[in-house]
C-alpha cells in the first residue's frame, strides 16, 4: 500500500512556524559552486521533467519553487497533473499528494490506471506497482476544508521527516482562505507568500492547483487561460514560479460526439476537418521564471488510460520506466 499520511499523525505545533531569519543569513562565498555552474554551463537545464517529451529541453520543476497549475473546471487539470506525479515517482522524486477535492483511495486509483496505460486494472497490478513506489508516493488523507496554518505545518512535516520533494495541493478552494470580502486579497497574498517561504526554505516544489476564472459564456472559454485568468489575487500569479494551464478542445469534442451528449452545435464538414486537424487539449507554459521557454504543446487524450499524449496515434507515455533526456 502507499504510504497515507492522517492529521493525527502529525505534531502540527513543531511546524507551525517558519524557519528562524538568522538561519538565512549566509556567507556568498558558499554560492561559490553554484555560480561557477552557472558560469561555465549557463544554458543547462536542470530539475525533474514532465511526462512529455517534447518539454524535456524547455521546461524543468526546479527544487524551491513553486508552480500554479489552472483551468477551466473539467477541463484536465487533475489528468495533467496525476500524470505529472505517476512521472515523478518513476523519476524516484518523493511526491506527497494533498486532493482535499477527491477521496485518497480514488487519486491513487486514478494514478495507478494513468500508469498502467489501460482502464481495466487488475489487483495483481496496483499491489506491485504501490510496492515498487513503496517509499516515493504518499498521500495527505483528508478530505474537505483545511487552514493555511495545518497545511504549512504539513509540508514542513513532509520536507522534515519523509523528505518529500513535491508537495502538490489540490486545490487552493479548500485551503481555508475567503475567496471574496475585506482582507480576502491580503490572505490569499499572505498564503502564496507563504508557500514561496517555505519552498526556499526546504528546497521541495509545491505544486498549487488554482480553478480559472469561470467565462461567462462558452466562447469565453474557447480559448486557454492564461496567468490573468487565474480565480482570486493576481499575486498568486505573482509570487509563483511557474504557471501552468490547462485547456480542452470542448469545440472539437462537441463537433465529433456521435451522441450529441454533448450540447454542440451543428457544425460544416469543413471545419470538422479542421477541428480534426487540431489537439484535444493544449498544456501551456504561462509562466517560467528561472527559464526561458514560455509556450504550448498540443495534446491528445487516450480515454481508456486517461493520459494525456503528444500525438493522435495513442502512443502512450511509459509512467512506469522513466527515459530521461
Amino acid at each position: 500500500m502507499s504510504n497515507i499520511l492522517l492529521p493525527d499523525d502529525i505534531d502540527f505545533a513543531a511546524y507551525l512556524h517558519a524557519t528562524d531569519a538568522n538561519h538565512k543569513v549566509v556567507s556568498g562565498h558558499s554560492f561559490a559552486a553554484d555560480v561557477e555552474r552557472l558560469i561555465e554551463c549557463p544554458d543547462r537545464i536542470t530539475g525533474d521533467c514532465m511526462p512529455w517529451k517534447s518539454t524535456y529541453p524547455r521546461f524543468r520543476f526546479r527544487q524551491s519553487e513553486v508552480t500554479v497549475w489552472t483551468g477551466y473546471n473539467g477541463h484536465g487539470k487533475s489528468y495533467a497533473l496525476g500524470m505529472v506525479c505517476a512521472s515523478l515517482v518513476s523519476q524516484r522524486s518523493k511526491v506527497c499528494i494533498a486532493s482535499f477535492e477527491m477521496p485518497a483511495r480514488r487519486t491513487l486509483y486514478r494514478l495507478i490506471r494513468q500508469a498502467a496505460g489501460r482502464d481495466t486494472l487488475d489487483a495483481e497490478f496496483a499491489r506491485g506497482y504501490l510496492a515498487n513506489v513503496k517509499e516515493h508516493l504518499w498521500l495527505y488523507d483528508h478530505l474537505g476544508q483545511t487552514t493555511p496554518e495545518k497545511l504549512l505545518a504539513v509540508i514542513r512535516y513532509c520536507s522534515d521527516k519523509k523528505g518529500i520533494k513535491h508537495f502538490v495541493i489540490d486545490s487552493l478552494l479548500t485551503c481555508g482562505l475567503p475567496e471574496d470580502g475585506n482582507g480576502a486579497l491580503t490572505a490569499q497574498k499572505q498564503f502564496i507568500g507563504d508557500l514561496c517561504v517555505i519552498a526556499r526554505d526546504t528546497g521541495i516544489h509545491i505544486h498549487l492547483v488554482a480553478h480559472a476564472r469561470k467565462g461567462a459564456t462558452d466562447e469565453d472559454e474557447g480559448k486557454a487561460p492564461g496567468k490573468f485568468n487565474v480565480r482570486g489575487s493576481s499575486a498568486i500569479t505573482d509570487q509563483a514560479d511557474n504557471v501552468i494551464s490547462v485547456w480542452r478542445n470542448v469545440r472539437k469534442e462537441r463537433a465529433f460526439d456521435p451522441n450529441g451528449s454533448l450540447g454542440g452545435k451543428p457544425v460544416s464538414s469543413d471545419e470538422k476537418v479542421s477541428l480534426s486537424m487540431q489537439a484535444d487539449a493544449m498544456l501551456a507554459i504561462a509562466k517560467q521564471r528561472n527559464g526561458e521557454w514560455e509556450g504550448k504543446i498540443g495534446l491528445w487524450l487516450d480515454r481508456e488510460s486517461w493520459q494525456f499524449v503528444e500525438n493522435d496515434q495513442g502512443i502512450l507515455v511509459d509512467l512506469l520506466c522513466f527515459e530521461g533526456p
